[in-house]
């Protein structure tokens, strides 16, 4: 897919800056740049960690207690 992009003088100057230092064509670098923004917007606010938690096994699971919850009241409307 081909797109068209246009860039101020200044940010055009830096990018040819780095193409020449790094031996890459201007086109890689912004297929780069580009692909560094979509993966930054699909990872997940939270942390691997936290992703990859599985509980604390010596702990009663939340679970085991669901069938003994109450189920809330309805609020009146009005």
């Amino acid at each position: 897919m081909n797109f068209n992009v246009y860039l101020e003088d200044e940010i055009g100057k830096k990018l040819e800056a780095i193409s020449k230092k790094e031996n890459v064509s201007r086109n890689a670098l912004i297929r780069q740049a580009v692909k560094l923004l979509i993966d930054s917007k699909k990872r997940s606010q939270w942390s691997e960690d936290i992703l990859n938690w599985n509980g604390i096994k010596e702990e009663i699971s939340f679970e085991s207690y669901r069938n003994e919850l109450i189920p809330p009241a309805e609020k009146e409307l009005f």
